[in-house]
Order: C-alpha cells, then sequence, then structure tokens
C-alpha cells in the first residue's frame, strides 16, 4: 500500500473515532441533563399541549402558523425525546406540512412491509431533512425518488423521517426505534454542523413561574 493511501486510511479512522466519541459525548449531557431537575419529557410537555391550526388553503400569506411545539409530541422512546404527532395537516414556516397516521411527514401512508419491487430510501436528519419552509414535492427526499425513479423505470420511495431540532442522538433513536420497520434499501443521514449538540429547547432556560399573591386572612 502505498504511503499516501496509509495516510488517507489514517486520517478517515480519526474522523470516524472523533465522531462517534462526539455522539457519545452528547448523549452523556443529554441523559445527565434529563435526569437533573424537570424530565426531558416534562419540559417537552409543557410546550406541546396544543394542537396547530388547521390548513385554510394558503400558508404563503396565513398568518395562522403553527409552531414546532403545536406539531410534536414526547416520545415512548427515551432517546428520540420528542416526535411528531400524527395527522395533521397546518402551515409550518410558510409551507404546507401533512403528517401521516405514522408520524412521518408525507401526503401518503408508507406501506409495511415494503412492497416487492421498491426501492426505499430512509432519510435521517432535522429541519433540512423534514423541508422546513418548503412544499413537501419540493423536500429534497421527494426530488431525489423522483429523479432516481425515472432514470432506473422502477419505483422508489423515500420516506422522510426528519424532524426540527434533531440531534444525532436522536436520529440514530429515530433509526432504530422507526426506521427499519420500513426495510430500507438506503439509509441516509444528512449532517448538520450543530447535530452534535442538544435540542435547542435544552439550552433554554424556562421562563420562572409568577409570584403566587399571599392569601389574606381575616385572624
Amino acid at each position: 500500500m502505498r504511503p499516501r493511501s496509509r495516510e488517507t486510511l489514517a486520517n478517515l479512522a480519526l474522523a470516524a473515532a472523533a465522531t462517534l466519541l462526539c455522539a457519545l459525548a452528547a448523549e452523556l449531557v443529554l441523559r445527565l441533563i434529563a435526569v437533573g431537575g424537570p424530565s426531558t419529557g416534562q419540559r417537552v410537555a409543557e410546550t406541546i399541549e396544543r394542537y396547530p391550526p388547521a390548513y385554510h388553503g394558503d400558508c404563503a400569506h396565513s398568518e395562522d402558523q403553527a409552531v414546532l411545539g403545536d406539531i410534536i409530541r414526547p416520545a415512548a422512546v427515551p432517546d428520540l425525546v420528542y416526535e411528531l404527532k400524527p395527522d395533521l395537516e397546518t402551515c409550518f414556516y410558510g409551507a404546507r406540512i401533512r403528517i401521516n397516521a405514522a408520524g412521518v411527514r408525507a401526503d401518503r401512508e408508507h406501506a409495511r412491509p415494503k412492497p416487492a419491487g421498491l426501492y426505499r430510501i430512509l432519510l435521517l436528519g432535522d429541519s433540512q431533512t423534514f423541508g422546513q419552509g418548503v412544499a413537501f414535492e419540493e423536500t429534497f427526499g421527494e426530488r431525489i425518488g423522483a429523479e432516481l425513479a425515472a432514470d432506473a423505470g422502477a419505483p422508489v420511495e423515500a420516506v422522510n423521517l426528519g424532524v426540527d431540532g434533531y440531534n444525532t442522538v436522536q436520529e440514530a433513536a429515530a433509526l432504530g426505534s422507526k426506521g427499519l420497520s420500513y426495510e430500507p434499501d438506503c439509509a441516509v443521514l444528512l449532517f448538520i454542523g450543530n447535530d452534535l449538540g442538544l435540542p435547542a429547547f435544552l439550552l433554554r432556560t424556562p421562563p420562572p413561574s409568577p409570584p403566587v399573591p399571599p392569601s389574606s386572612s381575616t385572624g
């Protein structure tokens, strides 16, 4: 093996090891925060006890927009922390979004088991993968699926497990708890620079509760 090839392999191995260590560190911090003070599930639940406004046909100009807290709920899987609420249709960042019965952004249900002859791509990531601010047909998963199907002359489907705010730990949990059940032929992880950190809402200190006025006594 040539010296340059050995150097390249060594650099790749070092990069892989560093990525793994960062992911493990992020998971450790997430677990420590969940242990101290209110549980992560409780903190998420404080912001998601409401449902989003219904879709009325025009998201680009509508002032009735959902926020992240409207479209997520606490997840039963601890490392997932939160997940999309199923069966929603609303405006989110100026674009129409539909969440199917399985809690996936899609305009249809994805058959399980996977139909014979279908090539299925599983997408993992955060808001970039979810497609924040763009119509479903303009998300990169839908565009890739359509282009590959046209080139191959065979059905190709993308299953979009992207959720706003997810980090690498949550994306790995999404793969294990949900993604593998779709029997993907290919799994694609969109890595963003902040994926090794905590979800943004875990870094924000919740506002203090308003003071309770003292009760009057007649004694």
